[in-house]
């Protein structure tokens, strides 16, 4: 599982989340999630 901190259009904190990612362990997954995001951010311009 992996922690992660949620935060809004203006970048404040307005929470935090925790995932399950069965496909990646711990140390990976955050890169994983991090270009996932990135990939998201990107296309929706």
């Amino acid at each position: 599982m992996v922690s992660c901190t949620v935060k809004d259009w203006q970048g404040l904190v307005t929470g935090e989340a925790t995932l399950d990612l069965r496909v990646a362990s711990e140390a990976t997954a955050s890169g994983i999630l991090h270009r996932a995001v990135v990939r998201q951010l990107a296309n929706s311009r």
